[in-house]
């Protein structure tokens, strides 16, 4: 079983119950919640870019979408990204 690190922002169970999705180590990270097995989903990210804020899933279940600060233009923005499950 994968460990992840405290918490860094606060976590969302997915639509079915059965996954919790959450920050932690500067990636996103699933567990499931029967097993408590976690598996990291994103690469882990300097502190710079870490995801904040919350994971969310989308009503299928099948998506999720979290935020994250991208650099364009020699300038930062706050983002929305998505990551497909499927």
């Amino acid at each position: 079983m994968k460990q992840q690190k405290t918490f860094q922002a606060q976590f969302n169970i997915s639509p079915d119950g059965k996954m919790l999705a959450l920050i932690a180590d500067n990636s996103i990270w699933l567990t499931d919640m029967k097993t408590g097995e976690a598996s990291r989903i994103t690469p882990k990210s300097p502190d710079a870019d870490a995801p904040v804020v919350a994971v969310l899933w989308n009503h299928a279940g099948n998506m999720l979408v979290y935020n994250r600060h991208v650099e364009a233009e020699n300038e930062r923005y706050l983002q929305i990204l998505k990551i497909n499950l499927n």
